[in-house]
């Protein structure tokens, strides 16, 4: 993913419009108060990202954070009738708070 992200940058710098598209960027960051030149300081950002995925885990520890140790779930029912018989059986209250 990164080298798609790289490649997409690289190859709108080497588009016709590439003055058009660096400038739009430039008044996006202007416009609401950023350094109007961090949007062309792409290659420092980028090493950035490499570095950290390569040397600190980076996605692994996105992995671990985000999906491993979540304590958040869901579950979900695609049949009414077993919702029905289990609001029936326990009650609404119960259903909700042991699933």
């Amino acid at each position: 993913m990164l080298n798609r992200t790289e490649f997409s940058v690289r190859e709108l710098l080497n588009s016709t419009t590439a003055g058009i598209e660096c400038m739009l960027h430039i008044c996006e960051n202007w416009l609401y108060g950023k350094n109007p030149m961090e949007s062309l300081a792409f290659d420092e950002a980028l090493s950035e990202i490499r570095e950290e995925i390569l040397n600190n885990r980076l996605l692994e520890r996105i992995i671990e954070e985000k999906i491993l140790n979540n304590n958040h779930k869901a579950f979900i029912i695609l049949f009414h009738q077993v919702l029905d018989l289990m609001t029936k059986r326990f009650g609404t209250k119960r259903v909700v708070k042991e699933i």
